[in-house]
């Protein structure tokens, strides 16, 4: 039998997504959740305590998704997106425990959603150190791990409502840092492209327009043309616009316009087949960078 305050804990977490679910109280249920853990740890309960670390990670996901539009109003994209991947990763790690129960607390939702809005932040370019870990050691037994020898824990894995990972130890020669596209952590992101601020217009078009739980939306992408008048600075003999490495006076510039990523954006109604678009966007100025090259310039907007 379940305990009354696991029940509770449980509930809350369920709630989301609906208008019985109450953000403030995230902090009183996160608190009783883990004080609950520690409790079935000492008493050896292997199963509610790892419910309840579970329960834990639920709860700090879902509060993460809130706040992730939150700090966007705010304009503190780079905060907003460390939330977005931080969902990214908890997910991956508490989904094989809660395949069952995915659905129940609107992660299949989060999942769909988080991933769709990191489309919209310009970033493409990420960082990635390079260094030496002496060794690493178990956080479960504490064992040391090497090619020879290792415990018996599985990194990934839950023991007595405790994460199994791997500690990194005496790191050593620090000696690059390299930029990547596909880093182990999206969230060692610059702040700048040469010099020049990221923009996140697009990002801040879907946001604005979305309300409280911030589930009830969608958007797919394609390409559109965008009229000619809009690259009225682009000679014919220079590279097209629309990023096909052929020359402008050879691709795009025959046909009605340059072919450019479309998003359309739908909060509720469904997709159009013919969409009226609303925005075309550009940088707003030569200090905003989203850049061809990442091909969020050029962006055109459909709502509906």
């Amino acid at each position: 039998m379940k305990n009354k305050n696991l029940l509770s804990i449980e509930h809350y977490a369920e709630s989301f997504g609906t208008n019985k679910h109450k953000p403030k109280d995230y902090i009183k249920y996160l608190k009783r959740c883990v004080s609950l853990k520690e409790t079935y740890i000492s008493n050896n309960d292997e199963e509610n305590a790892k419910r309840c670390l579970l329960l834990e990670s639920i709860l700090q996901i879902q509060h993460n998704y809130l706040k992730t539009y939150k700090l966007i109003l705010k304009n503190k994209h780079d905060s907003a997106w460390s939330c977005i991947i931080d969902i990214e990763n908890e997910i991956e790690l508490i989904k094989p425990y809660i395949e069952v129960d995915f659905a129940k607390y609107k992660l299949d939702i989060v999942k769909d959603k988080n991933t769709k809005i990191q489309t919209l932040f310009p970033y493409t370019l990420f960082f990635s150190a390079g260094y030496t870990v002496g060794n690493y050691r178990c956080s479960i037994c504490g064992e040391v791990i090497t090619l020879r020898h290792r415990c018996n824990h599985k990194k990934g894995q839950i023991y007595n409502g405790r994460w199994c990972f791997w500690i990194k130890e005496n790191i050593t020669n620090f000696d690059h840092v390299a930029v990547v596209t596909n880093p182990k952590d999206k969230r060692c992101i610059p702040k700048e492209f040469n010099g020049k601020r990221f923009d996140f217009s697009v990002v801040d078009e879907l946001v604005i327009h979305i309300k409280r739980p911030y589930l009830n939306w969608d958007l797919k992408w394609s390409k559109l043309r965008h009229p000619h008048d809009l690259f009225k600075d682009v000679k014919e003999t220079d590279y097209c616009p629309c990023g096909s490495d052929k020359l402008y006076k050879d691709c795009c510039l025959k046909e009605s316009g340059v072919l450019r990523p479309h998003v359309d954006f739908d909060f509720g109604q469904g997709f159009s087949d013919n969409p009226n678009i609303i925005k075309y966007h550009y940088p707003k100025s030569k200090d905003n960078v989203s850049a061809f090259k990442s091909d969020m310039q050029g962006i055109i907007m459909t709502m509906k």
